[in-house]
C-alpha cells in the first residue's frame, strides 16, 4: 500500500505541528504527565549518554559518548527526573483564560427543531454550554480543532415520529487536533472549498469485560462538487 492509497498518511503540516501539540498538552496536565513524558520533555545530560575507562599505557582517562544513555547514566537520570519540578502555569492560564470567556451568560437563539442540543449536543448528555467550553480550552491548547455536524441516516418512508422514537437526529462531534490527520482544498467555481477531510476516530469492542480500542478513519470528500462519506 502506498501513500497515495493509505487513509492513515497524515499530512505534512499534521506531522510538523503534532510534536508541538503534544507538548503542549503535557504543559497544561502539569507535573505528573511532563515527568511521565521522559526523555521527551527532559533531555538528560551529557554525563549520562558517556563512559570512562581508564588506560593503564597513557595513564589517563577516555570517554566514549553515546547516542542513549547507559546503564549508569539511567538510574542518575531516574533520580534527576525524580527531582525534576514543573510549575503548572499552563494549565492554570488555560483554565483562567477559559473561566473568562464563559464567565458571562451566553445569549441563545436555538431553533425550535434543534432545541433538544441545548440539553444533549452530542449523543453522550453534554450540554451545549460545556461543550462550547471544550472547543474553547482546545482552542487554547491546540492549532485548531474542527465541529462535525453528523446526520444519522434514516430508513427510506420513515415518519417523523419514527425519527424520533429512534432518536435519529443530527448531533455535533467535536474532533480535536490529533484527529484531523488530513485535507485538502479546491477551486470550485472560483471559490477556494473544503475538498477533503480525513479523521481518525477511536472505536472499542468488548468481548465478556475485555474492551479493546481500535482506530478507524472517517473520510469525507466533495467530489464532482457533491458530498461524500466513507
Amino acid at each position: 500500500m502506498t501513500k497515495e492509497t493509505d487513509v492513515t498518511t497524515p499530512r505534512q503540516e499534521y506531522s510538523d505541528i503534532l510534536p508541538s501539540v503534544t507538548k503542549n498538552r503535557l504543559a497544561v496536565a502539569g507535573q505528573r504527565a511532563v515527568r511521565a513524558a521522559g526523555t521527551n520533555c527532559l533531555t538528560p545530560l551529557a554525563s549520562m549518554m558517556c563512559s570512562s575507562t581508564y588506560d593503564q599505557n597513557n595513564g589517563g582517562w577516555n570517554t566514549t559518548y553515546h547516542s542513549t544513555m547507559t546503564t549508569e547514566g539511567k538510574a542518575k537520570y531516574k533520580k534527576y527526573l525524580d527531582n525534576a519540578y514543573f510549575y503548572g502555569a499552563t494549565g492554570r492560564t488555560v483554565t483562567g483564560l477559559g473561566g473568562l470567556i464563559s464567565s458571562k451568560k451566553p445569549v441563545k437563539d436555538i431553533p425550535i427543531a434543534v432545541e433538544y442540543m441545548d440539553e444533549n449536543v452530542n449523543g453522550k448528555g453534554q450540554t451545549l454550554r460545556d461543550f462550547s467550553d471544550d472547543v474553547v480550552n482546545e482552542a487554547l491548547v491546540s492549532v485548531w480543532s474542527g465541529i462535525l455536524v453528523a446526520s444519522p441516516t434514516t430508513p427510506e418512508r420513515s415518519s417523523k415520529l419514527d425519527e424520533e422514537k429512534q432518536n435519529l437526529r443530527p448531533k455535533l462531534l467535536h474532533y480535536k487536533f490529533e484527529s484531523i490527520i488530513n485535507w485538502d482544498y479546491e477551486v470550485i467555481n472560483n471559490e477556494e472549498k473544503l475538498s477533503l477531510l480525513v479523521l481518525k476516530e477511536i472505536t472499542t469492542t468488548r468481548k465478556g469485560f475485555a474492551v479493546e480500542s481500535n482506530p478507524q478513519y472517517r473520510v469525507l470528500e466533495l467530489i464532482d462538487n457533491v458530498y461524500h462519506q466513507s
